[in-house]
């Protein structure tokens, strides 16, 4: 099963997908994209169990964590130093032999963001390829692993909202990315009505 959650910054996606992974970490088998493709890696030997125990907290931190967008200097150390041990490069190439394994059946999809991804004027590193292979990899991932719940606090339909922020996407191309999003399980829209909209702007201009 795939679970997306859809807002804006701040708007609660990390801690409501948090408490819920929380919820059922004894009941059901969560994981993420992100967090499924290492998992699938060590399963095939191409990473070591070390390997995959650090991204895996990398991970956790990343996608669960609702202190992610907070500055904290020892966090980033001791995450310097995990990415220092692991080999990047070698899970790099492992990551892009799935990726052109799977692509083919994501073509169309691939092709628009493509495009809409050229028309990124200031080249945001927010917004980049990377961040859709390891969502088309996890994605396909997910008919292997189907006794897994990959729990998604952004996903392919949040990404509509950096497309449209960073691009040039009018209406008719914000249904058009909608209508080729992969299919999932369920999307959750969060909707806030908290009123720190200035943070919310400087997030998204430093972004």
């Amino acid at each position: 099963m795939i679970i997306e959650f859809f807002g804006l910054p701040y708007s609660g996606k990390t801690t409501i997908s948090s408490k819920l992974k929380n919820f059922f970490l004894n009941k059901k088998k969560i994981s993420s994209y992100r967090e499924i493709i290492f998992l699938h890696l060590y399963k095939l030997k191409k990473i070591n169990f070390l390997e995959y125990e650090i991204l895996k907290r990398i991970e956790y931190q990343r996608e669960f964590s609702p202190d992610r967008y907070k500055e904290n200097f020892f966090l980033k150390i001791i995450k310097i130093f995990f990415l220092i041990i692991i080999d990047k490069k070698k899970i790099k190439k492992e990551i892009d032999e799935l990726f052109e394994n799977c692509k083919n059946e994501y073509l169309e999809f691939l092709n628009f963001f493509s495009l809409k991804l050229n028309e990124n004027p200031d080249k945001s590193a927010y917004l980049n390829f990377d961040w859709i292979k390891y969502l088309i990899v996890g994605h396909s991932l997910a008919s292997k692993y189907k006794n897994f719940s990959l729990l998604n606090s952004e996903g392919f339909f949040q990404i509509c909202i950096s497309l449209t922020i960073r691009t040039n996407m009018n209406f008719s191309d914000i249904k058009k990315y909608l209508s080729l999003c992969p299919n999932i399980d369920h999307l959750f829209v969060i909707i806030s009505d908290r009123k720190d909209k200035k943070r919310i702007l400087n997030f998204i201009k430093k972004k």
